[in-house]
């Protein structure tokens, strides 16, 4: 089973200003499609032991035209679904235990891969 879940809910992007998602500040997924990004990104921290608890690691979530760059500290004792949200309000940053009842479509990605289905 993967170590985290990071899912982007509406988050717009565009050819021009696409949405990038780092781990450690290393770039796990970026999308440049029109339109707003709905995925669940599945992925694993390099050389975790699964014997011990995960040290805190940090997601920055990059999001040009609402000039967003957004970093959250991430302990995941206290849950490894993230899920950053985007509406008229704001951008919402969800931290949970349990997977949400819906979730859109998943992609594992690597550690220091970049884009979809690494």
């Amino acid at each position: 089973m993967a170590d985290y879940f990071i899912r982007l809910e509406n988050i717009p992007a565009s050819k021009s200003q696409p949405v990038e998602v780092l781990v450690d500040g290393k770039s796990i997924y970026k999308d440049s499609k029109d339109g707003d990004v709905n995925v669940t990104l599945e992925g694993h921290l390099p050389n975790r032991q699964a014997y011990l608890p995960a040290a805190p690691f940090e997601v920055t979530l990059d999001i040009p035209i609402y000039g967003c760059h957004q970093k959250k500290s991430i302990d995941l004792n206290d849950g490894k679904y993230i899920a950053f949200i985007a509406s008229p309000k704001g951008l919402e940053i969800l931290q949970e235990k349990k997977p949400p009842a819906v979730k859109p479509a998943t992609h594992k990605v690597g550690y220091s891969g970049l884009g979809k289905g690494l």
